[in-house]
Order: C-alpha cells, then sequence, then structure tokens
C-alpha cells in the first residue's frame, strides 16, 4: 500500500470523525421526519388525485352510456323508417362509442387498482411514520433527561449525590428516638 493511499484513508477517516462530531443528532433526526411528513403528504395528494381521476373517468363513462343509449334509440327510429344512410352512420358511432367503453371500463379498472395500492401504501407510509415519530419523541425525552442529569451533576456535586452509609442512618434514627422520648417527657410533665 502506498503511502499516498494511506494518507487519503487516513483523512477521510479524519474527516468522518469530525462530521460525526459536528451533527447533532436531534436536528438530523428532526430534518428525516419532516422530511418522511413532506412524502407522506405527497403521497396522500397523489392518491387524493389518483381518486378524483376515477371519479372523473366513471362520469365521462355515464356520460358514455347515455350517449349510446341515445344513439341505440335514433338507430333503431331510423331502420324502421327506412333510412339506411342514417343508419349506417348511427351504427358507425354506435361501435365507437363501445369501443372507447370497453376501453374507459378497463381504464377505470386499472384505476381502481392503482387508487387501491395508493392508498395501502399511504396507510403504511403512514404507520411505518408514526412509528418512527414516536422512536423519536422517546429519543428526545431521553435525551432532555439526560441533558437534565448533566445540569444537575453541575449543579450538585456527585459525592453529595452518594447513599448515606448505615452509620449515617443509625445516628438519625437515635437522634430521632432521643427527640421523641423528650417530647414524651415534656407531655407527661405538663
Amino acid at each position: 500500500m502506498s503511502i499516498a493511499t494511506r494518507f487519503i484513508r487516513l483523512w477521510k477517516a479524519d474527516m468522518h470523525g469530525v462530521m460525526d462530531s459536528i451533527e447533532d443528532k436531534g436536528l438530523l433526526l428532526k430534518q428525516c421526519l419532516r422530511e418522511m411528513e413532506d412524502e407522506l403528504q405527497s403521497k396522500e395528494a397523489a392518491a387524493h388525485t389518483l381518486g378524483k381521476k376515477k371519479e372523473q373517468a366513471k362520469q365521462e363513462h355515464e356520460a358514455m352510456q347515455q350517449e349510446n343509449r341515445k344513439v341505440e334509440d335514433d338507430l333503431e327510429a331510423a331502420v324502421s323508417m327506412g333510412k339506411d344512410d342514417i343508419a349506417r352512420f348511427l351504427i358507425r358511432k354506435r361501435l365507437l362509442l363501445c369501443r372507447h367503453l370497453q376501453e374507459m371500463e378497463s381504464h377505470i379498472k386499472r384505476l381502481k387498482q392503482d387508487s387501491i395500492i395508493s392508498q395501502e401504501s399511504v396507510a403504511a407510509r403512514k404507520l411505518h411514520y408514526e412509528k418512527i415519530k414516536l422512536r423519536a419523541a422517546e429519543f428526545f425525552r431521553t435525551a432532555e433527561n439526560t441533558e437534565w442529569e448533566h445540569v444537575f451533576s453541575e449543579i450538585i456535586p456527585t459525592a453529595t449525590l452518594k447513599e448515606p452509609s448505615d452509620e449515617e442512618v443509625e445516628l438519625e434514627l437515635l437522634k430521632r428516638k432521643k427527640n421523641l422520648d423528650r417530647a414524651i417527657k415534656g407531655a407527661n410533665h405538663a
């Protein structure tokens, strides 16, 4: 391994260490949560748009079916009156409408499937986001507790927070018993 390669590896490792120490984990977590929320809103908007497209396609399909029924009625009238030219024109129109109706039905079917998939995806992402949000809240709560413990330890030295010894407990108990005895004797003399 050449010296230059070793130097570059050392430099990269040092830079990664510096970046790790500079990065504030809380800020990064908040930024990730914001990005996840933005992405979730984007996915919800896309799912909503897909739902609107499906409804619009259904309305267009309904309008085409009405048009097809009207053409069918006109076609029957033209045939019964012996108007073959008009009947041929209406037959062409009806055949085109029927093909278009079939295409619309398959389009609506695809939109329904896409809508279901999109809604399931949004629901899964929302659940994942909520789990991450809960974990982040726990992280911030733990970080805040750690911060308070650090501040508290600076205010009160750790030497004063150590567990009292058995002798200190016994001495305090004896003092309290002595004070109780005095109080009882004082109450009896009064």
